[in-house]
């Protein structure tokens, strides 16, 4: 039985989307296979279970502001249609009554099998295919977990985003921020926030390297386990939550029942945690904290944060609209925000667009889009389309260029080419963009687009696979650019370059003159000679044969966006088009300047909860110098492999502080990065340089304030720099540096160097802002660097708050320390670094630039409190 065939026709079910053929095909497949018998159960089930929850959690209280009607017109199915609907209910219902009393003169229902956990799980999954199903000793296919829910997700560079509803057997899950919703199949939720990684190892037991967990554990999965580095929680009661630091310290906090925690690192190995009750796990045992299981998302608190997401998502969104429907190059665009009175029309609202351009509805449905409030359409018959005549007269006809956008969630996969649009000439011409089943694997699909001339030569050019069953009932962003002075065509998904192929001469231009038929490819038939297909191949199969009336093309799937362009648009607008969060820069203006919209993709200037992308240097690099900015959830310097970017500031007020989890990084996933402040007033979430393998990041702070009130994670800080072998330096010679917690230099096999440049600093003071300690964590390789001048060197200060403890320093093992001066040669002795809690040396050094001779360095205790507290150098004469 091929399984994959077998979801795409339930999928098919589900959707109604079944003709009589695969009709027959499913009917078949279920009375002869006792596998696709339950698959299909289960797969019905969960779906109904995704309505019910999708309708309750979602979209209260949002809307979209000024469109024109958040109300959706009612269908208007046909009796024909109906009947037929019913039909295929009734037959498939019989057939499964006929299974169940089969099953029961056979001996009952099959037992479920019993989970069994092992005392310690396999190796973190790193590419098990999510949708993969396993056998089951029964036959029956075995799913560990349920994707319910993913709100304002920043996956990890280089792993697949997941999609709502998409189930998994043993998954490792990664995010740099948002939160996600799992429900394993003994029925426990468990709720992970950003930055984490976790690991689904089966339907009773996860394993959590990094995160905020909340786990909300039913009586059919009491005894759940969450395995971490420091310590293993099984579940004796109703719900807990965790804030896991990797491999240095776990919090757990009971919020309604009990939990036994079995220590991984400690010799007092169990322990009982009551309701209320909190500890810390770390190397030196279990520490018993204040609670602060209110600090983890419920269920209430997750359905109003999933609306304040929605309207931040629609307001971007509107944002891009308002810039769409200006663009003088863009002559088609659809919003599908129709109106009550006018169902059967969608009006184009490119600027100057002809009413005769309007499409026309024929047969579809209107229904929920992206979002509650938003209007898509959905094909599912065979006669559904959008129609909309296009002519020379109305901007479009023969155009040297094209771009095209449109947002699509993909019911099914046919095992006809499912079309997204076709154009018709006047003449024999016709061009139409289509996902194409895999002929030897029709549950894989991949886009392609195909080109006929009059003389009927025809051009094709697909991309690779790229559509799975799992992705199916997801939205995706498609795009395609038909670019003629680069001489290329190119396709997108969700802002990835897919398809990339040398443009082949069957017309001197892409002829747009006839009409666009946007959603099903259209009845075949005489529509040109026979004559006129290529001489040199037989008649593509993608053609219609001109004596057959059979439907080719159909779409099962639903469109709540397009937009028409006659010019070949950017990688980057591409990219603006379908991440309604990030923004990134181009500087096209030429001046440099933060504020003027034409420095930005798309035109779209940075607003409130925006995720700004500067990807230019030298010439190209970005200017902030003045006012004061919206409030941005993070900017990355230096966004990926091969990108450079550079940031000066030179005024103004600058704040991204909008998402709480997320943080400003400078060189990652591979680039490179460097922002210069040289005043103006800087506020952050948390700051990280050199995050990963291939990334330097730099930060230069001549001037003005530099606020950090959040840290990278509990046990990481506020400062995070040189992580994961990538490089990070931040480099301090004016200004102010305050931060709320701590800095890390040189975190998992990083290199990080953190330089002080004489005396003309006001301040740098860690764990000075807020409710938590400062600390100092400082890794074998990396460096602290002091440059004194004539008044000597600003000391860093790391602050203890509440009198609780903490404020600490750790120097491992390796860790250098790189002293000089300024200007002129001294001498004397002078304080680099002052402390309030305990000091760990393991092991600091000089770095080889310094001549032992004439430096040296001592831990002193100023307060005579009997603990070193104070780093202090000498320099003496030669």
């Amino acid at each position: 039985m091929d399984i994959e065939r077998l979801h795409v026709l339930i999928h098919l079910y589900l959707d109604e989307g079944l003709c009589q053929e695969t009709k027959r095909e499913l009917e078949q497949m279920l009375l002869a296979s006792p596998r696709a018998r339950d698959e299909f159960w289960a797969r019905a089930n969960m779906n109904s279970m995704l309505r019910q929850w999708g309708q309750e959690s979602w979209g209260a209280g949002v809307n979209l502001g000024d469109s024109p009607d958040t109300s959706l017109p009612q269908p208007k199915a046909g009796r024909a249609m109906l009947l037929m609907l019913a039909a295929i209910a009734a037959s498939v219902a019989l057939t499964f009554a006929g299974y169940r009393m089969l099953k029961k003169t056979r001996g009952g229902p099959t037992a479920r099998p019993q989970t069994v956990l092992a005392k310690e799980p396999a190796p973190l999954a790193q590419s098990m295919p999510v949708g993969a199903a396993q056998d089951a000793p029964d036959g029956t296919a075995v799913w560990a977990a349920m994707l319910r829910s993913v709100m304002d997700v920043q996956w990890v560079e280089g792993t697949r985003p997941l999609s709502v509803g998409e189930v998994m057997v043993s998954h490792r899950i990664q995010i740099e921020s948002g939160l996600i919703e799992l429900q394993t199949n003994r029925g426990a939720i468990v709720r992970l926030e950003g930055p984490g990684d976790l690991e689904v190892i089966n339907g009773m037991e996860v394993r959590c390297l990094a995160g905020r967990l909340r786990v909300d554990v039913p009586p059919p999965a009491h005894g759940f386990v969450v395995r971490t580095p420091m310590v293993n929680v099984v579940d004796r009661g109703t719900s807990f939550a965790m804030d896991v630091g990797g491999e240095t310290a776990t919090e757990v906090h009971v919020i309604e029942g009990m939990v036994e925690l079995v220590s991984t690192s400690t010799d007092q190995v169990t322990r009982e945690l009551q309701e209320g009750q909190s500890v810390g796990v770390s190397q030196g045992g279990y520490r018993d904290i204040p609670s602060r299981k209110n600090e983890f998302l419920a269920a209430g608190t997750l359905s109003s944060r999933q609306q304040v997401i929605v309207k931040q998502v629609v307001e971007a969104w509107d944002r891009r609209r308002q810039v769409l429907v200006q663009d003088p190059d863009c002559f088609l665009y659809f919003d599908f925000q129709t109106r009550k009175d006018a169902d059967t029309v969608l009006t184009n609202k490119a600027v100057g667009a002809s009413r005769s351009t309007d499409g026309t509805i024929v047969g579809c449905d209107h229904a929920v889009g992206r979002w509650p409030g938003k209007h898509a359409l959905e094909f599912k018959n065979p006669f559904d389309r959008l129609l909309v005549p296009l002519s020379p007269n109305h901007r479009s006809g023969n155009r040297r260029s094209l771009s095209c956008f449109l947002s699509l969630r993909l019911d099914a996969l046919n095992l006809t080419p499912s079309s997204l649009w076709t154009i018709r000439g006047h003449g024999a011409e016709e061009v139409r963009w289509q996902i194409v089943p895999m002929a030897d694997h029709p549950a894989l699909g991949r886009l392609e687009l195909l080109q006929r001339s009059a003389n009927g030569d025809v051009a094709k050019y697909v991309s690779e696979f790229r559509f799975r069953p799992e992705q199916l009932g997801t939205w995706v962003h498609l795009a395609l650019v038909w670019d003629d002075e680069q001489d290329e065509c190119r396709q997108y998904i969700d802002g990835t370059c897919v398809s990339a192929h040398r443009i082949e001469v069957v017309a001197d231009e892409m002829r747009l003159d006839g009409q666009l038929e946007i959603g099903n490819g259209g009845l075949s038939g005489p529509q040109w000679p026979r004559t006129q297909w290529p001489r040199t191949q037989r008649p593509d199969p993608q053609w219609p044969d001109p004596q057959s009336h059979e439907i080719r093309g159909r779409l099962c799937g639903r469109i709540d966006e397009l937009a028409m362009f006659d010019r070949a648009i950017t990688d980057r607008e591409v990219r603006a088009y379908q991440n309604l969060r990030v923004i990134e820069w181009e500087s096209d203006h030429g001046d440099n300047r933060w504020d003027v919209n034409k420095n930005w993709a798309a035109g779209i200037v940075p607003s409130s909860h925006d995720v700004v992308l500067i990807d230019g240097a030298g010439e190209r690099h970005a200017h902030y110098s003045q006012g004061q900015s919206p409030n941005l959830n993070a900017i990355r310097v230096g966004s990926g492999e091969g990108r450079i970017g550079a940031l000066k500031i030179s005024g103004g007020s600058l704040k991204t502080t909008g998402n709480a989890e997320s943080r400003t990084r400078i060189g990652v996933a591979g680039g490179d990065g460097v922002v210069t402040q040289d005043a103006g007033d800087v506020v952050m979430n948390a700051l990280q340089m050199g995050l990963d393998m291939g990334s330097v990041g730099t930060y230069h702070l001549n001037g003005g304030t530099l606020l950090v009130i959040r840290g990278a994670g509990r046990t990481v800080g506020s400062l995070d720099i040189g992580a994961n072998q990538g490089h990070g330096l931040l480099e301090i010679s004016g200004g102010s540096l305050t931060t709320r917690s701590g800095v890390t230099l040189g975190r998992l096999g990083g290199v990080g160097t953190f330089a002080v440049h004489g005396s003309d600093i006001e301040r740098i003071a860690i764990g000075s802002q807020g409710s938590r300690d400062g600390f100092w964590v400082q890794k074998s390789g990396s460096t602290l660097i002091a440059a004194m001048d004539a008044g000597g060197v600003t000391p860093i200060d790391i602050d203890e708050t509440g009198d609780d403890g903490g404020g600490d320093v750790t120097f491992d093992s390796g860790s250098l320390l790189d002293v000089r001066f300024a200007d002129e040669t001294l001498t004397g002795s002078w304080d680099l670094m002052t402390w309030e809690g305990k000091l760990e040396d393991n092991g600091l050094q000089f770095s080889d630039s310094v001549d032992p001779n004439r430096w040296s360095f001592q831990f002193v205790d100023t307060d005579d409190s009997g603990s070193p507290d104070t780093l202090r150098v000498t320099a003496g004469n030669p």
